[in-house]
């Protein structure tokens, strides 16, 4: 249990020396973590790592109740046990406001760890004890250069993804997610009580964090973002890596290379090294992203209202672009600019000529925004390092929600060759 880690006693909390680094991590383990929680915080307290470097956690693993923790070299310190509320949204919050302003660092990294979906947010379904999305049906093509028929489906029956990887914020206590518009309420309150009112890295160890509807809404409150395009295994980040090689002159940058090179060496050592992936994401460049994919998204939408078969060709593109683990609704950016253009490219119309332009721009610049991008052997044409979600028949309620569908012409697109 994780109780037997608990000493008589609980430490006082100190104050960190505002040169360094302070690492928070936040760990929702009660669906079906609590093992990876423990190896996680394990393998940090046995590296070897700077005692000017601050490692503190939050554990939430059984009932209403959560344990915070600091970590050092060859000690799992736990300093309070602390009673849940009802709300994930206050809880993220108050577990936060204690970290940083208990542990003052020049330079801020928030670890999110748990199981993730993206930007798509289940609903639990009681009967069948599982989280669920609505399912994007089967959709079938024929024309001269496709002829498929592609399932896009997430069944609830299907998925065993709780069990076999780590996927924001499951609580299987309460049956409760903390939502995307709850996060990023959450990230204002918190990063305005940091010094420089930002993260300098927001980690997601979890499943689906590398979405650039994810990366849309986290640029106000951090510089870089690591995460996952497709599903995590459940082992997570290499955290007796991160302790042992970070120091705390690191800068930023240099950090988040740490931790990706750390997790691909991490799984080439292990039998499952062939799908993982992982990136970081500069978040500075992500508007300039979105500026030119809604100079593409005008393009696409005007010439679909006259080109019955330009929007043909992007069904299909699609189709063929990568589909990601237990939610093939997300496909790689780059890639899908990157073959949709090829195909635009054998047109010698000239609007398709300057649509194909943008799209190598756009696909540029999505290549541009990743800082650092490792996969595994399965994955090396498939994942550039971010995606987007790209349904072919049904946009998932929950999606309307999202701030990038609100804010730019993404789902304005997607009603458009969805119909």
């Amino acid at each position: 249990m994780l109780a037997s880690f608990l000493p008589l006693s609980f430490s006082v909390i100190h104050a960190q020396d505002a040169s360094s680094w302070t690492i928070f991590i936040y760990l929702e383990a009660t669906d079906n973590l609590c093992d990876m929680a423990i190896k996680n915080l394990t393998d940090l307290a046995l590296a070897d790592s700077d005692s000017r470097i601050t490692f503190i956690a939050q554990v939430h693993a059984f009932s209403d109740k959560a344990i915070r923790y600091k970590i050092e070299h060859k000690k799992l310190i736990p300093l309070e046990y602390i009673t849940l509320t009802t709300s994930d949204k206050q809880n993220f919050i108050d577990a936060n406001i204690w970290a940083f302003s208990n542990y003052k660092s020049a330079k801020n990294m928030l670890v999110i760890w748990n199981h993730g979906w993206g930007i798509l947010e289940p609903v639990w379904n009681s009967m069948q004890k599982a989280w669920c999305l609505e399912p994007d049906l089967v959709h079938e093509i024929s024309c001269e250069t496709c002829s498929t028929r592609k399932h896009l489906d997430q069944s609830c029956t299907e998925r065993v993804h709780d069990i076999q990887h780590r996927g924001f914020l499951s609580n299987a206590h309460t049956h409760t997610m903390l939502s995307n518009n709850d996060l990023t309420d959450a990230l204002a309150q918190v990063t305005d009580q940091l010094p420089h009112k930002q993260f300098d890295i927001i980690g997601f160890d979890t499943c689906m964090g590398a979405q650039l509807e994810i990366s849309y809404q986290l640029v106000p409150y951090a510089r870089y973002q690591i995460g996952c395009q497709n599903c995590e295994l459940k082992d997570g980040w290499d955290y007796g890596a991160l302790g042992t090689h970070i120091t705390p002159k690191m800068a930023a940058h240099e950090l988040v290379q740490v931790i990706i090179n750390t997790y691909h060496e991490y799984y080439q050592k292990e039998t499952r090294q062939e799908t993982y992936t992982i990136s970081a994401i500069d978040l500075s460049q992500i508007y300039k992203l979105c500026g030119q994919l809604e100079l593409v998204i005008n393009r696409l939408v005007e010439l679909c209202k006259n080109e019955s078969e330009l929007k043909k060709i992007i069904i299909e593109t699609r189709l063929v672009s990568p589909g990601f683990c237990f939610i093939p609704m997300y496909t790689d950016l780059y890639a899908f600019c990157a073959q949709l253009a090829d195909r635009l490219n054998t047109y010698q119309e000239d609007r398709l000529q300057a649509l194909t332009q943008e799209l190598y721009k756009l696909r540029k610049l999505a290549q541009e925004v990743i800082i650092a991008n490792k996969t595994g052997t399965q994955m090396h044409d498939k994942a550039h390092g971010i995606s987007i979600y790209f349904p072919v028949n049904h946009i998932d309620s929950s999606y309307f929600q999202a701030l990038f569908a609100q804010k730019t012409l993404w789902i304005t697109f997607l009603k458009e060759i969805i119909a």
